[in-house]
């Protein structure tokens, strides 16, 4: 999944198992994140986790944005 410069906001809880996600430049905000082995990295913009966050394998990759819990 590639966010490129859109804003996305899952309003339930967003949990990606394998593959890869690419934030892009776009805002990604989530109510609870959980990462199970995928190569995820996070938007150059801003990712906002508004509830819990959960992290087992897989990588992460900080894109030079801003995260916020």
């Amino acid at each position: 999944i590639t966010l490129g410069s859109n804003a996305l906001t899952i309003s339930g809880d967003a949990r990606l198992s394998g593959g890869t996600f690419v934030g892009g430049s776009g805002t990604l905000e989530v109510r609870n994140l959980t990462l199970e082995g995928v190569n995820f990295t996070a938007p150059s913009g801003q990712l906002d986790i508004k509830g819990n966050y959960q992290f087992s394998g897989g990588s992460f990759f900080h894109n030079n944005g801003t995260v916020r819990f």
